[in-house]
């Protein structure tokens, strides 16, 4: 859908999928989302869908949704599931995302360019490659109480000298890369970057506040880089500092915000951040993922929705571990001496499922699933 000028449009309760965009906005003034479903476009066969070095607002296209010189838009229960990329804002100031799903992207969540003194908020960004993705020349935006685990990188923000974006108690954690790269002069305050690879990251900071932030079980704390004038406090791996040390330094709470961390009982941690070519897998279908690999013996997940599995054909394996079970579980194979070809094949009954793909099957319905080494 392309809209180009206007002021005051609102798009409600709109649904868009197979298309290599969602909705493309140009010279909106006030522009109004609300309601609406972008999931299952386009994405490509690879796992990486972002270049090392972003350079331009193109290394983030096609996208769901993506916004151009559209000043004051307001954006709130958007689910936005599996296209290359989520939310992109060019030349877009003054305007809201929040109490939004933009999740299981090959690439970024939202990516903001050129774009100053947004409010994004109480929005989840989980299981992206990147959850937000902030270029040079945007300044003074708000990025609180989001959720943006389980991603490569959480947030990684370019903006340079006075940009000054305030970063206030979002969940950075479970990143397999880091939680979050900061440049230029930013403020990042009560964040939380738990079982990342490496916490926070730093190139040429200065003017900045590093403040209450958390990191537990992480392979590395910091790797910095600094230029001066930064003020460094009560950060580390212990327990989250009282909220009422970094109080003065939270923003103005959106009315209707809801919490956007995971649900409880969600699988959490960098073992469930898993990905085949298609991006980000989003536990809606059962899959088998392969574990751990020995000669003689592979370990093998299966993960999905509610219900039971069993073997029905098999290939290059002696034996299997057991036979069924429930999901989630394990299943542990021995090799058979020579095999070239292993192959398993599965029955799953259970909970609704949804593929990667955006096909629906119906509670109950017998579901096949397999793995090859070939």
């Amino acid at each position: 859908i392309r809209v180009v000028e206007g002021r005051n449009i609102e798009l409600r309760n709109l649904r868009v999928s197979g298309y290599r965009g969602g909705i493309w906005a140009q010279e909106v003034e006030g522009l109004r989302l609300r309601f609406c479903e972008l999931s299952n476009l386009y994405r490509a066969p690879d796992t990486v869908a972002l270049p090392p070095q972003p350079q331009s607002v193109r290394d983030f296209l096609p996208a769901a949704l993506y916004l151009q010189d559209c000043p004051a838009f307001l954006a709130e229960e958007l689910t936005i599931h599996h296209a290359r990329h989520g939310l992109v804002l060019e030349r877009c100031n003054s305007g809201k995302l929040f109490n939004s799903r933009i999740q299981f992207q090959q690439g970024a969540g939202v990516a903001l360019f050129g774009s100053s003194r947004n409010w994004l908020g109480h929005n989840g960004l989980d299981w992206n490659q990147v959850g937000l993705y902030v270029a040079v020349g945007s300044r003074e935006n708000t990025i609180a109480y989001n959720s943006a685990t389980h991603t490569e990188v959480g947030l990684w923000i370019r903006g340079g000298e006075n940009a000054q974006q305030l970063v206030f108690d979002n969940d950075f954690s479970h990143a397999s890369r880091w939680g979050a790269e900061l440049w230029g002069s930013q403020n990042f305050v009560y964040n939380r970057l738990n079982d990342c690879r490496l916490a926070l990251r730093t190139r040429a900071l200065n003017n900045s506040l590093i403040v209450g932030n958390q990191w537990r079980a992480v392979d590395e704390d910091l790797e910095v880089e600094e230029r001066g004038g930064n003020f460094w406090e009560v950060n580390g791996a212990g327990e989250r500092v009282q909220y009422g040390r970094v109080a003065s330094y939270a923003p103005e709470a959106l009315a209707g915000g809801r919490d956007a961390s995971l649900a409880e009982g969600r699988l959490r941690g960098r073992a469930y951040r898993l990905l085949d070519e298609w991006g980000p897998y989003d536990f809606r279908s059962p899959r088998i993922w392969l574990r751990e690999r020995g000669e003689e013996r592979y370990v093998f997940g299966i993960f999905g929705p509610q219900g039971n599995w069993q073997v029905a054909d098999g290939q290059g394996f002696r034996l299997l571990t057991p036979r069924r079970g429930s999901v989630p579980s394990g299943l542990v194979a021995e090799v058979e001496p020579g095999a070239d070809t292993l192959a398993l094949e599965f029955r799953f009954r259970g909970a609704a499922i949804r593929t990667t793909f955006g096909e629906s099957r119906a509670r109950g319905s017998d579901v096949s699933f397999f793995w090859t080494n070939q």
